[in-house]
Parts: C-alpha cells; sequence; structure tokens
C-alpha cells in the first residue's frame, strides 16, 4: 500500500508500518482483493467533520489573507507556483493546490485513459515536485464527459492518476465535475476512480433566486442526487470537497457573480456571506461525506463580480467560526418526544427544524402556524422572510432580535 497523508498534508511517521486496509460493507475494490486504504474512512482530527477553506486565485498574499486561512484552517491555490505558498505552510495552513493549463490543454489527455493520465502526471510532475509540501492536488477540472465512453476513459484517467498520486506522496482530488454535470446515469461508469480517489472535487454554484434554496437539487445541492445514485449503485462514496461554489448567474466574470449586476442587483456583502454560512451547514447536514467547502474567489485575477475582499472575508470568518466552537457546558437533556415528531413533520416539507431559530421561534409564539417555506435570502435585499400559513414573518438579516410579522 503506498504511503498515506493526513488533511493536514504531514506525512505519517516512517517507522509506522504501512500494511493497513480496510474492508467496508458493501463495497468491493477490484484488483487489491476488497482491501481499501482505511484513512479516508477516519475522522479528522479535532472532530471537525467539515471545513470552509479559503480559495485564491491571485498570487499577492497579504497578511489578513494569510491570517484568515490560519482561522479557517485551509486553503484552495491556483497555481502556488507563481506565489509564496510558503507564506500559508509556515502558518500551519493546509494547502490545496490546482495547475491550470493555458487554455485547460490539460484535459485533452483524458480521452487517453490511462495512458493520458501518465501524460498529464508527467507535466504536472517537475512543477509539483518542486513543492513538496503540498500533498493535496487537484485533477482536471471540469472535464465534459457527454456518453458513456467519454465517462469510460474518464474513470481509467482518474484511477491510475490516483495510483500514480499515491505514489509519489501526494492525494488526488479526482473529477472535479461542474455544477449539475455528469449526467445521473453515467455515474455506473464510475466504479474504479470512486474507489480509487482519497477525495472526490465537485463545483455546486446557485444559479437563480432563491439563492441556495434547499430544494435545487439541480445545482446547489446536487450532490445529495450524486451521493444517493453511488449508493444505490453500491459503489464507494469517497469524502467530497466542494472547490468551488458561489451565486453565478450565468458565468460573466464581470457581472454574474454575487456582487454584479447579471441579472438582477447585487447582493450585500452582508447577505452574499450568511447564505454562504448557511448552505455550507445545510448541504452537510444532507451530505455529511463533504469535509471541505471553498468558494470561489479570494484575490480574483479577472473575476471582480465572484471576487470576496478583506471586509466580506472577515464577515464570512465571523459567520462561520463559531459553527466550529465546541461549548465548555454540560450536554443538553435529551430532544422529547414532541419535538422529534415536529422535527420529522417539518422534514416531510423538505426543512431542518431549529426551535430556537428566531423565525421558528417567532411562529411558534404568536400561534402562526405551519411554515410554508424555508428561510429566504435574496429575494427582498438585505432581508431574511419566512412564510407561515398565519403570515410572514421577516427581519434584516443579523438582526434576528427584531422579527417582525405581515398578514397575508
Amino acid at each position: 500500500m503506498a504511503a498515506m497523508h493526513r488533511l493536514d498534508g504531514r506525512a505519517r511517521p516512517e517507522n509506522v508500518t504501512e500494511a493497513v486496509g480496510l474492508k467496508v460493507a458493501g463495497e468491493f475494490v477490484a484488483g487489491f482483493k476488497g482491501w481499501v486504504d482505511p484513512e479516508p474512512y477516519l475522522p479528522q482530527e479535532g472532530g471537525v467533520v467539515t471545513q470552509l477553506w479559503m480559495q485564491c486565485q491571485g498570487h499577492g498574499y497579504e497578511p489578513w489573507v494569510i491570517e484568515h486561512a490560519r482561522k479557517l484552517g485551509g486553503v484552495k491555490l491556483i497555481n502556488p507556483q507563481y506565489g509564496e505558498w510558503q507564506l500559508f505552510r509556515d502558518a500551519g495552513v493546509t494547502i490545496l493546490g490546482r495547475m491550470v493549463w493555458p487554455n485547460d490543454s490539460d484535459k485533452g489527455h483524458i480521452i487517453n485513459g490511462a495512458a493520458g493520465a501518465e501524460r498529464w502526471f508527467a507535466d504536472f510532475w517537475p512543477i509539483a515536485r518542486q513543492m513538496g509540501d503540498i500533498v493535496l492536488w487537484e485533477g482536471p477540472n471540469e472535464p465534459a464527459i457527454w456518453n458513456e465512453d467519454d465517462a469510460a476513459k474518464l474513470d481509467a484517467f482518474t484511477t491510475r492518476l490516483a495510483a500514480l498520486f499515491y505514489d509519489n506522496g501526494k492525494r488526488l482530488v479526482g473529477l472535479n465535475f461542474s455544477t449539475g454535470h455528469p449526467d445521473l446515469g453515467l455515474w455506473r461508469c464510475f466504479e474504479a476512480s470512486l474507489a480509487a480517489m482519497p477525495y472526490m472535487g465537485r463545483h455546486s454554484y446557485s444559479l437563480a433566486e432563491p439563492w441556495f434554496s434547499y430544494n435545487d437539487l439541480t445545482h446547489a445541492y446536487r450532490l445529495v442526487q450524486d451521493v444517493k445514485t453511488i449508493r444505490d449503485l453500491g459503489y464507494r462514496v469517497p469524502p467530497i470537497i466542494v472547490n468551488e461554489t458561489g451565486i453565478d448567474r450565468g458565468g460573466g466574470a464581470t457581472t454574474d457573480g454575487w456582487n454584479g449586476t447579471g441579472g438582477g442587483r447585487p447582493l450585500s456583502a452582508d447577505t452574499y456571506t450568511t447564505l454562504l454560512a448557511q448552505y455550507a451547514l445545510r448541504l452537510v447536514s444532507r451530505v455529511p461525506e463533504v469535509t471541505v467547502i471553498s468558494p470561489f474567489v479570494w484575490l480574483s485575477t479577472g473575476w471582480p463580480s465572484f471576487d470576496i475582499p478583506q471586509a466580506a472575508s472577515a464577515m464570512l470568518l465571523e459567520k462561520w467560526t463559531p459553527s466550529l466552537a465546541v461549548p465548555d457546558v454540560e450536554p443538553e437533556p435529551s430532544v422529547s418526544l414532541e419535538e422529534r415528531i415536529r422535527n420529522a413533520a417539518w422534514g416531510l416539507r423538505g426543512m431542518p427544524y431549529n426551535p430556537d431559530a428566531a423565525f421558528a421561534k417567532y411562529a411558534r409564539e404568536h400561534g402562526l402556524g405551519a411554515p410554508l417555506s424555508i428561510e429566504t435570502y435574496g429575494p427582498v435585499e438585505g432581508y431574511a422572510l419566512q412564510a407561515s400559513v398565519g403570515g410572514v414573518v421577516y427581519a434584516k438579516v443579523g438582526d434576528w432580535g427584531n422579527v417582525k410579522q405581515i398578514d397575508w
């Protein structure tokens, strides 16, 4: 078995025996008698299952960028060879690297399957080997597959690439499909690569209002369908890194991001960062295999409407960090039967139930009856709202102690 590395990029001690394997019920890895690398199945250190990482496109790593990444714990660096990536390493930040070839020419190797992976790695390795402390790397970005032949070639390519990474002390984040792809029926072609990849990459953008709708299983929550399909096939679901997310109204770099004007008004930084934090928590509640979520993008080079500047980054950090804290208090009593029944009833409507949420608490105390929608952000700039049978409750985002009500 190849040497294994932790998520933080540090190698296991040399005196530790590497002959360790795991068999998982319902999974079989062809070619190794069903044994798999156990590390992806182990919880990460500190008990943090999902992390929100930064993503830097440019290479002017100012002190605030390093500090925000340090507090979050991880960062995705695009073409780190052009910047002082060591600043993140020295700050104890886990790094995910992605190399960009001109015009994404590296994707041309996929058509040659396993042989193409050899060629791709030959181009990648001379640069990557100079950044030995970066262990996690993405493979080709957003490969296009339209049929089973395309899928079979990508499966062979990814399976071989994962092996090359392991053999050279690196760990692959593979597939990296774009939002809404592939066709769900093509997952049946990826048994080998799903078994081989340490991590699966996925892009999950929200394309229309209401932003990050809980019911959007085509784009924002497409992973819910992906994972269900993979499980139904009896294949392994690798740990997942959502390596791009955000709001994308249509792909225009200057107009279609969260603060652009394409297809609607720009969002405020306060609203957008609230949406991102909420989406990350909701996504992992539905897809627990998600280990990292990395919004696009800090230090933009040509994507200004998607850029997350220092002030917005600070807002996101403030809203996310408390979700990682473990309060030093006695555990609460177990949830009563009535609360569990009420929670299950909300779930039937496709909504998470939180009795302490401002809107739910207000509706209960004022007798507004059952909810008709999830908490919604975006339709009214700067405000959140939720519809109930007896009326609509709303509040300015962040001002949850001042909930108001209007009748239908």
